[in-house]
């Protein structure tokens, strides 16, 4: 493969340093352009950094994600929970159910016998 080398660049038929490339090519430069490259690095830096660019947007919607998929088991709980007050405050067989589970509460007449657990 070819290389073209622009003759500015050559010096008794050898490449100049990269340092001297680079101070041929801003001599060379105008105010115009020098604007424009600024303009164009400020764009660029303030779509990418900065408080509202992009670097910062990724955790951003990492959370949003996050936060919608908390909202959806947290309206499954609320609809769970929901039933369970309905049948508790309706139905008379859970009502008794849980009151002898969880209070050990007995009717008129009835004996309970306790074993321990092995």
């Amino acid at each position: 493969m070819l290389l073209f080398i622009h003759p500015k660049w050559r010096t008794k038929g050898r490449l100049r340093t990269a340092f001297s490339r680079l101070s041929l090519w801003l001599q060379e430069l105008t105010r115009a352009h020098l604007l424009r490259w600024a303009i164009l690095a400020v764009m660029v830096f303030t779509l990418l950094g900065g408080d509202r660019g992009l670097i910062s947007l990724i955790p951003l919607l990492h959370d949003r994600a996050t936060l919608k998929k908390d909202i959806q088991e947290l309206i499954a709980r609320r609809t769970q929970l929901t039933t369970d007050l309905h049948h508790y405050t309706s139905d008379p067989a859970t009502v008794e159910k849980i009151v002898r589970e969880r209070l050990d509460m007995v009717k008129r007449g009835e004996t309970v016998y306790k074993f321990p657990s092995r």
